[in-house]
């Protein structure tokens, strides 16, 4: 099983000692770039310890949302946002009757 991570879970396992129980728990722990981000920023030893957590080969890194959106679109060949936007405005307007 795959679990994603936030930054006050993992901080919280590794001030308890207890980052060991992810592996323990899922074969995978994915660790979104945002959240490795947020880690860095404090200088604590859970911090430090986190991001030593995150090194293991079961940790996998998930790049940030803005990075998947833009090689989305460059995959779609600049299509990707106009079709979003297109399709939230053909939403609203089912929503209003319109």
């Amino acid at each position: 099983m795959t679990v994603v991570c936030d930054t006050s879970p993992l901080l919280l396992l590794a001030r308890a000692d207890r980052l060991h129980l992810l592996r323990a728990l899922y074969s995978t722990v994915v660790v979104p770039d945002e959240v490795l981000q947020e880690i860095r920023v404090q200088q604590d030893t859970p911090a430090r310890d986190t991001q030593a957590y995150t090194e293991h080969p079961h940790v996998q890194r998930m790049k940030a949302r803005d990075e998947m959106l833009r090689e989305v679109e460059e995959t779609m060949g600049g299509r990707a946002s106009g079709d979003c936007d297109r399709t939230r405005s053909e939403r609203r307007s089912r929503r209003s009757g319109r």
